[in-house]
């Protein structure tokens, strides 16, 4: 997101034109369904490399230069950032869900004390 600039002026002018808010896109399931709700965090503190923000009870720091953070300094990055880590949920559950129909599969029809240790798939 940032190129290289002095730190100092960089994060001024992140907390100057965000007035010191940081933005974070979650789901979640309730009465009417899944949810998207959006996360404000209070900027608490900035240093040369991040801002630390207010966490529930506690403070996260979110540190700018990376390529995924935990918070976003507008709601349009929040948003990709939300729509990338849901991308990346699904790929992973879709692979855990693909294991687990093929451990199921290959259960079928084995009986523990007669049947070898490991069973491998074809």
């Amino acid at each position: 997101m940032f190129q290289e600039h002095d730190d100092k002026n960089l994060w001024d002018h992140i907390v100057q034109k965000h007035d010191g808010t940081l933005y974070r896109y979650v789901d979640f399931s309730g009465t009417y369904g899944v949810s998207i709700m959006l996360q404000k965090f209070e900027v608490l503190k900035q240093t040369a490399k991040g801002v630390w923000i207010a966490y529930g009870e506690s403070k996260r720091f979110v540190q700018f230069n990376t390529r995924k953070k935990f918070a976003c300094t507008t709601k349009e990055e929040a948003f990709d950032s939300f729509k990338a880590r849901k991308k990346k949920q699904v790929k992973i559950l879709k692979a855990q869900l693909e294991q687990a129909e093929g451990a199921l599969r290959l259960s079928e029809g084995f009986v523990p004390d007669l049947g070898p240790e490991i069973i491998h798939g074809i």
